[in-house]
């Protein structure tokens, strides 16, 4: 099984609550992962960076649809363990999970974890 970690700018296009193209191709791409059997992840540390600019801006839609998300999708709580362990190089692929980061910045991600554009990641169904 694939674990899809949401970074930010995938978590808010998600939370736009404005029906544009990539909002509707996000949320096709997440629902049809889910349908395939990968979990999707929203990283505690995502969710923070977001809602603090949510909030920043008064986008309290956009924020009450993050809350949402938090239900449909798993939330991956932030430990000290597992901050201090993501200090270390290579954490996901150390842990043994099969996981990949679906992020519009995938080229400094990867020297972390595999990471890719969302629209990247396919699963053979």
């Amino acid at each position: 099984m694939l674990g899809i970690l949401l970074d930010t700018g995938p978590l808010g296009i998600l939370c736009n609550p404005h029906a544009g193209a990539d909002t509707v191709a996000c949320h096709r791409w997440t629902k049809e992962m889910a349908r395939l059997g990968a979990t999707i992840y929203i990283p505690e540390i995502c969710d923070y960076e977001l809602r603090r600019e949510l909030l920043r801006t008064g986008l309290s839609r956009s924020v009450h649809r993050l809350n949402e998300l938090r239900t449909e999708y798993k939330y991956e709580c932030i430990t000290t363990e597992l901050m201090l362990r993501a200090a270390q190089a290579n954490i996901l692929i150390d842990a043994g999970i099969n996981v990949v980061i679906a992020t519009e910045n995938a080229t400094h991600l990867s020297r972390f974890a595999p990471a890719a554009r969302g629209q990247d990641i396919q699963i053979a169904s």
